[in-house]
This record gives C-alpha cells, structure tokens and sequence, in this order.
C-alpha cells in the first residue's frame, strides 16, 4: 500500500558498473550517511532497473536528505539526495547522485549486503519502499 509519506518502487536486480564500491568506502560519504541516515553502509550498491519511471521522476523531483559533495585528493564527489528505505524489512536507502547515468535505475544502500543476505542474481524482481518524510 502506499501513501503520500512513502512510495513502492518494483523493478528487477541489475549489476552496476562497480563504481558504487568507490563511493561508499568513501569518508565524506559514509560520515554523511551515518550521521543522517543512520546507515554504515556496506561498500557497494544493490542496482535496480524499473519501468515505474513516473515514480522516478517524482522522487527525483523531491528534496531528500541532502549528501553534500566533497573534494578527495584530485577527485571531486558530487551532491547525493538520500531517502530512507526498505528492502524486504532490512533497513536501507535510496541514492540520487546529482550526476548519474542511471535514468530508470535506483540505486539502494545497506548496513546489510542486501544482495547475498536476499539472495538476489540479476533479473530477480523486487520492491523498495521509499520514505518520502
């Protein structure tokens, strides 16, 4: 069920381009995401591709939580907009880079490496459930 407070997003598991890896091992943005989001993320990101991109673009179009962008060594790291989730009752949330090249993805962090703890392989359907407040 939905409401205006959260939204349910379906889509299928899909791998990434590894890249998620880099940024969560990243200090400027685990700090952020453990102060603000109460989530020590894994390194990594669980990807999914959805068809709902009506939904996308509403949740794109929200405020979130607010992941300000860092500068490490040479390497300029951009604004994140956050919300919490949820993926099958394991606490999580849903990133928004400001710059991405996923347009009808999400992508979702965890304390919990949501992928081998749900036994999740490519093409497997899932919901996440987004907490708009």
């Amino acid at each position: 069920m939905e409401s205006p407070k959260r939204v349910i997003i379906e889509g299928r598991v899909k791998a990434g381009f590894g890249r998620g890896k880099q940024f969560m091992a990243e200090k400027g943005y685990r700090e952020q995401f453990i102060r603000k989001l109460g989530i020590d993320p894994i390194r990594g990101t669980l990807n999914i591709f959805t068809r709902e991109r009506d939904k996308l673009k509403i949740l794109k179009g929200l405020e979130g939580i607010k992941i300000e962008g860092f500068v490490s060594g040479e390497t300029d790291f951009g604004e994140v907009k956050a919300f919490p989730a949820e993926v099958e009752g394991l606490k999580s949330a849903v990133v928004i880079p400001k710059r991405t090249t996923h347009e009808s993805g999400l992508e979702i962090i965890s304390e919990h490496h949501l992928r081998e703890e749900l036994e999740f392989k490519d093409g497997n359907r899932l919901s996440v459930t987004i907490f708009l407040e």
